[in-house]
């Protein structure tokens, strides 16, 4: 029987502290989210918790990120994003922009300077 993917880590749910088993890419993502977010797992971990009531922790987990990057793959979040061309203005918003994620706060999405160089390394090593 082939070994399991899946990476088990221990988070602080809202009832609690628990165990939680993912694919590393979600671990990533996850990782990802809490640097654009500029939060602290727990945080993300919670809010991802509550956003389907009723729903297992790991489900709610990989519902959550798919949900998080869905929305800046619209047209409007590549434009808020300044994905496309070099200045940016490839995209052009054709509607108002989306609600801004239920999880974002004021000033949150720019990566600080000392996480920007956490990330290239990162990225370096891949």
């Amino acid at each position: 029987m082939p070994s399991s993917r899946l990476v088990n880590r221990n988070v602080q749910a809202p009832h609690g502290r628990t165990s939680v088993r993912l694919e590393p890419e979600l671990w990533d993502a996850l990782r990802d989210i809490c640097l654009l977010e500029d939060a602290p797992l727990e945080d993300v971990v919670r809010r991802a918790a509550t956003s389907l009531p009723g729903t297992p922790l790991t489900s709610g987990i990989r519902v959550f990120v798919m949900t998080y990057f869905r929305e800046a793959a619209t047209e409007a979040g590549h434009a808020a994003a300044g994905h496309g061309s070099e200045d940016g203005l490839l995209y052009q918003a054709t509607e108002t922009l989306p609600t801004p994620h239920a999880f974002r706060r004021p000033g949150a999405g720019r990566i600080a300077p000392a996480n920007q160089a956490e990330i290239a390394g990162q990225q370096a090593q891949v």
